[in-house]
């Protein structure tokens, strides 16, 4: 009778968030599989055509989607890096050395992350301005005018400018995660290891890194993630996939597909590869970074 009880409270707390997590995620995820395999304006259910895998034969001989897909890439392979290096020097400064107002670079570090992704976007926007921009200004000053462009209008640094406010928007967020972990690490390991002669770069290497293992797995998945989603905001605001396609990802093709060509079914086809890309990708990770966790 007791585990009867206890497994009706189980079912009576978890069964009305199953439901709505199966209204919200699961049933969008099987109609965008549904719908992809449409040919579909997206203004009338009447309207779509099945045409079974020839949106998904399209994807592959579109030469945009290539496209996007190689500035996806090139993000996922340079955003996370620095995100992941300058989170870890920034977080090993302020926790193993005694700065005067560690709390106050912790929350000026942060602040940016909890701005809207528009606010950081068009603040950047005036950074990157060639006529009255800070960045143009500063070289200008230094005697480096011939370094200065219009940084969002090149095809060769428009994608770098983006990178680079997604790089200062994030990377607080994940210097604060860094910092959690490395706070509960026993400051007995640290004492043992300068009695033994360890000098900052091995006691690093040899007892913060591998105590924080986990944390940077997870950060890396989590920055896998945004940088597939949450790029499309950045690009959207900034240049608009411009110029000349060069700052282009998946995410923002396939919102033009489907709001400004209403090709819906193949938007939608667009939708499941990067879902697709994205399991891959966090199943990769997981496999190349899978050890035994350190334990103390």
């Amino acid at each position: 009778m007791r585990n009867l009880r206890r497994n009706i409270f189980i079912a009576v707390c978890t069964i009305p968030t199953l439901i709505l997590f199966v209204i919200f995620v699961v049933y969008p995820m099987v109609e965008s599989l549904r719908i992809s395999f449409f040919r579909w304006s997206g203004l009338s259910a009447n309207t779509a055509v099945f045409t079974g895998l020839d949106n998904f034969r399209l994807l592959a001989k579109d030469g945009n989607v290539w496209n996007a897909l190689k500035n996806n890439v090139i993000l996922m392979l340079f955003v996370p890096l620095v995100v992941l290096i300058l989170s870890l020097f920034f977080s090993v400064l302020l926790t193993r050395r005694k700065l005067p107002g560690k709390n106050s670079f912790r929350t000026v570090f942060f602040f940016p992350y909890v701005l809207s992704m528009v606010v950081v976007s068009v603040l950047w926007m005036f950074i990157y301005n060639p006529t009255f921009g800070i960045l143009n200004s500063f070289l200008k000053a230094v005697g480096l005018e011939s370094l200065t462009c219009a940084w969002l209008g090149e095809p060769s640094t428009a994608l770098v400018c983006v990178a680079v406010t997604m790089i200062w928007q994030w990377m607080g967020f994940y210097m604060v995660l860094y910092m959690a972990a490395m706070e509960n690490i026993p400051a007995q390991l640290y004492e043992s290891a300068v009695i033994d002669g360890a000098g900052e770069i091995r006691k690093f290497f040899a007892i913060t890194f591998p105590m924080i293992w986990e944390v940077t797995r997870v950060n890396l998945i989590l920055l896998v993630i945004n940088v597939f989603n949450a790029s499309f905001g950045y690009v959207k605001v900034m240049t608009n996939g411009g110029p000349d396609s060069a700052t282009e990802v998946l995410s923002s093709y396939m919102y033009r597909q489907a709001f400004v060509n209403s090709n819906l079914g193949y938007a939608t086809a667009n939708a499941v590869l990067i879902f697709v890309i994205l399991v891959i990708l966090i199943a990769i990770s997981n496999v190349l970074t899978r050890k035994e966790a350190v334990e103390f």
